[in-house]
């Protein structure tokens, strides 16, 4: 029973992250995505490039993110045509 409680909480956090709930990760973006980028959909990088297109606009700390993680986005989906 108590397998299965841990196996239904993992799956529900997990869910609940993958559902663009918020993301520590991504704290230092907080303000600038609800800024400029709150009407951009979900998926395939969409609100990652809403970001890095506004990064003149954006703070120095969610800039500095935003430029490490969007670079490795890209490196990662080169190949892969665009959604």
């Amino acid at each position: 029973m108590k397998k299965v409680f841990l196996f239904v909480f993992a799956s529900l956090v997990w869910t609940s992250a993958s559902a663009g709930e918020y993301n520590p990760k991504m704290a230092a973006c907080h303000r600038d995505f609800d800024k400029h980028c709150f009407n951009v959909e979900e998926g395939g990088g969409r609100q990652m490039k809403c970001l890095h297109d506004n990064r003149d606009k954006i703070s120095p700390a969610c800039s500095k993110l935003i430029k490490k993680k969007y670079a490795r986005y890209v490196k990662m989906h080169k190949n892969k045509p665009a959604q």
